[in-house]
Parts: structure tokens; sequence; C-alpha cells
């Protein structure tokens, strides 16, 4: 039988490695079943402890975070939550290809759309994606925002009144969360005792709720 190539190798410590790492992770809640699987790759990897207990918990690398990648990956989340939303809203069924329609968005959602096309169309069932030009009139269409983003999916006439109604509900319960964060951060106390974290967080999340109420307005003026 002929050894393994160098390329295979490397491939098989590497997840030997996630591996045994995943066991150590594990060990507190499943501690019989890991135990067993540690003592049978221990000794490709070098390890020569009595038992897995005794090693030490695996401890995250933070340098080791990929910021691109967790946007991306966000990003991706956000645009197939908000479409199934707008899917079990409209009661469309899950099995049913759609077409979607975008409008506006960043330079970034443009890119991330062009990046994970594939991704996108299969896991929100959708039949193809058009962009609109900016100044375009979408047809009568359930919409709703993801940043920038403006999300169509087109529907009959008569279905007009109801997402006029749908939008209107969701605007009025962002201008309640909007009052809310609004009040907090005018309040002194919560400025002075709040880590900063905390308090830039509902600074941008404010900014954030402010851009997408601008924005299902202007929706909602449309119809």
């Amino acid at each position: 039988m002929q050894s393994e190539s160098e390329e295979a190798a490397g491939t098989r410590y590497t997840l030997l490695t996630v591996l045994e790492t995943l066991l150590r992770l594990l060990h507190p809640i499943m501690p019989f079943i890991t135990e067993d699987i540690w003592q049978r790759v221990k000794t490709e990897l070098g390890k020569n402890g009595e038992s897995i207990m005794l090693e030490p918990y695996p401890i995250a690398d933070e340098t080791n975070t990929d910021q691109a990648a967790i946007d991306e990956c966000q990003w991706l989340q956000n645009i197939i939550t908000a479409i199934r939303t707008l899917r079990s809203e409209r009661q469309i069924s899950p099995r049913e290809s759609i077409p979607l329609l975008l409008r506006q968005g960043s330079v970034q959602d443009k890119a991330y759309d062009s990046k994970h096309r594939i991704l996108l169309v299969t896991l929100a069932k959708l039949k193809d994606i058009t962009w609109l030009n900016t100044n375009d009139t979408p047809p009568p269409a359930a919409s709703t925002v993801v940043g920038e983003l403006e999300i169509f999916i087109p529907m009959d006439q008569a279905s007009q009144q109801d997402e006029r109604e749908r939008l209107q509900k969701e605007i009025a319960k962002i201008e309640i969360d909007i009052a809310l964060i609004k009040g907090k951060l005018q309040n002194p106390q919560f400025i002075d005792r709040a880590p900063l974290a905390v308090v830039e967080k509902e600074k941008t999340r404010y900014t954030e709720l402010s851009t997408t109420l601008a924005k299902l307005k202007a929706l909602n003026f449309n119809k």
C-alpha cells in the first residue's frame, strides 16, 4: 500500500486537530464518548496524556477572527431572513420559487450578491434576481429593507392594500423602538453608567432604525 501523499497527510492532520479540539470543548457535557474517541486519536497527534480530563480547555484566539467572512455571512443571513419573513407574511409557500427585485443598495450589497448569488437563490428559493435602476418604479410587490437595500417580491394588484397595512404596522413598531432608544440616549444616568460599548451599540442601532424607517415610509408612500 502506497504511503499517503503530503497533501492527504496534511488534510488528515488538520481534520484530526479540529476533531481533538472539539472533543475537549464537548467533554464537560459529553464526558464518556469524548474520552473514548480522544483515546483513539491522541497518539496520531503526538499527545500522551492519560485522560482528556487533564487536557487544557480550548481558548479562542481572537486574532484569528475573519471579520470580512463574518460580515458576508451576516449579510446573507439578513437578506434570506427578510425574504422568508415576507414569504410568511404573504403566505407564499416556502417550496415556491419566486422572482426577487432589488433596488438601491450599497456597492457592498451588489458585490455580496454577485459573490453569493447561487447561495442566495438556493437558500431563499428564488426563481431569479433582478436589480432595478434607482429611479425605476417597482411593480405591485411586498417590500422591505435591509440596510440601504430595498427588497421586493412581486404580487398581484389585489394584495396592495394588505401590503400597505403590513408596512404601516412595521413602521409603527420601528417608531416605538426608536423612541425607546432615544429615551435611553437622552438619559444622563444611562450615558454615565452604561459601558461605552453598550452606549455605542444603542447609537448604532438608532441610526440603523432611522434609516430603515425612512425607507419604509418612502415605500409606503409610493404604494
